[in-house]
């Protein structure tokens, strides 16, 4: 995984191209991590996600999966959701949650993010022990 250090001892931001390769990498997880409010665990490929998206991470993307999306899944009875961040050049998002058919369960409109450009999708699926999130690459 590419992580560059700047002269300051900072990471340097990944472009939306470099992030799009790097997450490409992830298939399947071998370390889960569990989310601070216990609704969900998350993969590797979530978690470089989190510490690489924007100037600052996304993990306010984990979190609002976590504590808005998850719980919406669990009182639809929705055992799939299929979470898309939308992010443009201008600074604002779309986070479109769908129940993997095109079926839009909930779509919240971000005003700022500095989340790099792009389409970034995401599953979360509940096997009726844990919700988990995952790159489609990682399903």
């Amino acid at each position: 995984m590419t992580e560059v250090i700047n002269q300051e001892n900072t990471k340097k931001r990944l472009t939306q191209d470099e992030l799009t390769a790097e997450l490409a990498y992830f298939t399947g997880t071998e370390q889960w991590y569990m989310h601070w409010a216990r609704s969900i665990i998350y993969t590797e490929g979530v978690q470089f996600f989190a510490e690489n998206g924007g100037d600052q991470g996304a993990y306010w993307f984990v979190d609002k999966v976590a504590c808005e999306i998850a719980p919406l899944l669990k009182s639809k009875k929705e055992r799939f959701g299929c979470v898309t961040l939308s992010s443009n050049a201008e600074n604002q998002a779309v986070i479109l949650v769908t129940d993997g058919n095109d079926n839009e369960l909930v779509k919240y409109q971000i005003r700022y993010t500095d989340m790099q450009p792009g389409n970034w999708k995401f599953y979360l699926i509940d096997d009726l022990s844990h919700l988990t999130l995952l790159l489609p690459s990682e399903y």
